[in-house]
């Protein structure tokens, strides 16, 4: 049997935003974890019949963060600047490093100079002065609370939405109060607010999740 050199994307169409994280997936996974090519089909189906619009994809043809900094993975600095250069080696300009809010700074840059606390909401700018000595480059801080809001509800968003809501207000008829509506496995359920937040939810680092951001080229600043 042929080894497969060759995967081609293409999509129905249809009010799906998520579609962008599965076509990124696959790009990055395909070419960097598989060395193989990746065509993207254009305008659907009708793009198997008429492929003139096919394209063949890279990694800079689909966006997502390089570099990601979360509180249950410890980083170094000098891993994030040998993540960037080693990005730049590979012809590319420019890398995205998304910053959780609770993520643990290291006692010291590699120089030994202490690194000053962040207050809060300003993590991301304590992290960006460091790499910005360290690198010198430009660094700019974006939080995205202030311009991410989500892209067009798919039909399914609207109809659990609507679920959701009916199921809230059944819950106050019944003077049932204390309680969060939730989705689970399909069907809206209710649990109380003392089992909803009893516990912390963490990453684990050996998870599924952590090994699909590597699988697509993304550093926890654990590594390179």
């Amino acid at each position: 049997m042929k080894p497969v050199r060759t995967v081609g994307i293409v999509n129905g169409g249809g009010d799906a935003p998520g579609l962008n994280a599965v076509i990124r997936a696959v790009v990055r996974t395909t070419i960097s974890q598989h060395g193989m090519r990746v065509i993207g089909i254009r305008n659907g189906f009708d793009g198997l019949i008429w492929p003139e619009g096919a394209k063949e994809m890279t990694e800079e043809s689909v966006s997502g963060a390089h570099i990601i900094l979360i509180p249950e993975i410890s980083f170094k600095f000098e891993h994030i600047c040998d993540a960037v250069r080693a990005r730049e080696l590979r012809g590319k300009r420019f890398s995205l490093i998304v910053v959780a809010e609770g993520v643990k700074l290291p006692a010291t840059d590699p120089s030994g100079k202490p690194v000053p606390p962040a207050g809060p909401g300003n993590v991301a700018n304590t992290i960006a002065f460091t790499l910005r000595e360290m690198l010198h480059k430009e660094i700019r801080v974006t939080v995205l609370g202030h311009v991410q809001r989500g892209g067009s509800p798919t039909p399914f968003d609207r109809i659990l939405g609507t679920r959701l809501g009916v199921a809230a207000t059944d819950l106050v008829a019944k003077h049932q109060f204390g309680r969060m509506v939730c989705l689970k496995s399909g069907k809206i359920e209710s649990v109380s607010l003392d089992e909803a937040l009893e516990k912390m939810k963490y990453v684990d680092p050996a998870s599924e999740i952590v090994h699909s951001a590597c699988s697509v080229g993304a550093t926890f600043g654990d590594s390179v």
